[in-house]
């Protein structure tokens, strides 16, 4: 008998509660990753009496992730500037400092270019922060594009918007985690995730290139809608 025939004759109703301390879901990066990641399943196992039958055994993978609650003095605009030996003055603004997997993130730039250096790129970088405790620090690249879409900039001034497209997969929210006595990792340090936007100014000639930082908050868009499947939202074929 396999589970799902034994499914049709039999039902059961379960229901637990999560503790609150469970990290959120953090999924390997690329194949065979060596970074730590973070998974759950929950796993069934049916003991049947008879000893000539195999028991029945299923693990169904759950994704897990925080309900955090965005509150208004966390959500702020972002204005960052900075400027190179060659008076090339870049400003970049953004309306919030919370973004969502999924959905448009707006760049306003202003670009200021007074001897007219040529400026190659503007690459926007979006990197995940991973402090996983006793195993260590990770860093990874989520997607980089360039703003001047491969086209050189050889003017004196330049405003513009650049829509950014975040990916529409899972990404762990942004949190940090301290074990508690319920986990029994008492010993463990801290985890957290963390995420920061890299902007990469190239400029043609030596030592012109310049680089911005600054930390971004990766939220979780709730609703009531039923939650989509593990394959899906991993982003798996």
């Amino acid at each position: 008998m396999t589970l799902s025939q034994f499914a049709m004759a039999n039902k059961w109703t379960y229901k637990f509660t999560l503790p609150d301390e469970l990290p959120s879901s953090l999924p390997p990066v690329g194949y065979r990753s060596s970074h730590p990641y973070i998974e759950y399943f929950i796993r069934m196992v049916l003991e049947l009496k008879n000893w000539y039958q195999n028991d029945i055994r299923n693990s169904i993978p759950l994704i897990i992730y925080p309900r955090i609650n965005l509150q208004n003095e966390l959500q702020r605009p972002i204005e960052i500037e900075k400027a190179n030996r060659k008076h090339i003055h870049i400003r970049i603004n953004t309306a919030q400092n919370v973004i969502f997997p999924g959905i448009p993130f707006i760049i306003d730039y202003n670009l200021e270019n007074p001897n007219r250096s040529t400026v190659q790129a503007i690459i926007v970088q979006l990197c995940q922060n991973r402090d996983m405790g006793t195993c260590g620090h990770y860093n990874t690249l989520i997607f980089d594009t360039d703003m001047f879409d491969g086209n050189d900039f050889k003017g004196e001034h330049l405003h513009n918007k650049f829509e950014l497209t975040l990916p529409t997969h899972y990404l762990a929210p942004t949190s940090s985690y301290k074990f508690g006595l319920i986990s029994g990792l008492t010993q463990c340090n801290p985890a957290s995730v963390t995420y920061e936007l890299i902007i990469d100014v190239k400029v043609s000639g030596l030592f012109n290139d310049f680089t911005l930082k600054c930390p971004i908050i990766m939220g979780v868009e709730l609703n009531d809608e039923r939650p989509p499947s593990y394959a899906s939202a991993m982003n798996l074929r």
